[in-house]
């Protein structure tokens, strides 16, 4: 099995990523304005991209990934980010 070093956490970040995606697709019980919703998708998007980080560490600390592998995922990622 892989990951683990960190009892799979990474699933949670991401898991909490979708959840916050349908809320806010959803928008029916908080009625929140455009503006937090713009604030909300943003949020969301990095929340995303710290459960694709997460997975690699976790992957990474487990042996799963090697450091050049794991470094080169994490800098797309961080690229990605900032686009």
């Amino acid at each position: 099995m892989s990951g683990g070093h960190f009892d799979h956490g990474c699933f949670r970040i991401s898991q909490f990523a979708d959840d916050l995606l349908a809320e806010i697709e959803e928008n029916k019980d908080w009625d929140y304005s455009e503006e937090t919703l713009v604030r909300l998708r943003v949020a969301h998007k990095i929340i995303v991209s710290a459960g694709k980080l997460a997975h690699i560490i976790e992957w990474l600390y487990s042996d799963d990934y090697g450091e050049e592998g794991a470094c080169k995922r994490i800098d797309k990622i961080l690229g990605d980010v900032d686009d």
